[in-house]
């Protein structure tokens, strides 16, 4: 009877000694657990913040800064209706001179000789600054040349000249060449502005578009 009172207590003994193991190991076991759900929770934290941010570059939603389109709005120039303009092209030099037409595409056709639009321009600019760098090369008396009821100006020291163009005029694209040349012959004695002057409904399209490519000053 003694022997098996003994053996009970042993087994019992054994049974109270094995618990805390048990616990020990389940302990382990939920704090790997516990360990592995942190680090996958802090993996697709990171991520997901990253894509995130990454999604943001190409979302069209985001609201990243735009260029001022309205600042680059064109609108017809008053200079038009001051200067009474209603064809296409026209000079006005210094707000008080005016030249009216060109020979520019009647010289691509070789109806007149070569020089002639080039000449005729020079010639203007003589008769409204007397510059003898232009008087020099081009004379004077200057055809399709007037005057008009302004004050004289200028821009600087240089001699300003607005050219009113028509972007779907034929002469007038054939003029600008001329410009330019001589714009670039007298960078210190010229300053040239664009001013787009549309004659129709399709022109003021093109006004738009070409003055946001930088192809009209005004």
């Amino acid at each position: 009877m003694s022997l098996l009172i003994t053996v009970h207590n042993k087994w019992d003994s054994m049974k109270e000694e094995d618990k805390p193991l048990v616990s020990r190991r389940v302990a382990a076991v939920l704090s790997i657990f516990i360990i592995a759900a942190l680090v996958l929770s802090f993996y697709y934290l990171f991520w997901g913040m990253k894509a995130g941010t990454s999604m943001a570059d190409i979302n069209p939603n985001t609201h990243a800064a735009q260029p001022n389109i309205t600042a680059d709005k064109w609108e017809l120039s008053p200079l038009v209706s001051k200067y009474g303009i209603t064809q296409s092209p026209v000079l006005v030099i210094d707000c008080k001179y005016m030249l009216t037409g060109s020979f520019a595409l009647s010289e691509e056709r070789r109806d007149v000789p070569e020089g002639t639009e080039m000449n005729n321009i020079g010639k203007a600019l003589c008769d409204a600054t007397s510059d003898p760098a232009f008087c020099s090369k081009f004379g004077s008396t200057a055809r399709g040349f007037s005057t008009l009821p302004f004050d004289k100006c200028t821009s600087g020291s240089k001699t300003l000249v607005y050219a009113f163009h028509s972007p779907l005029c034929p002469i007038c694209a054939a003029q600008r060449d001329f410009l330019d040349a001589l714009k670039n012959e007298f960078p210190n004695q010229i300053d040239l502005q664009y001013v787009c002057y549309p004659t129709s409904d399709q022109g003021v399209s093109a006004c738009s578009r070409d003055f946001l490519l930088k192809k009209y000053d005004i």
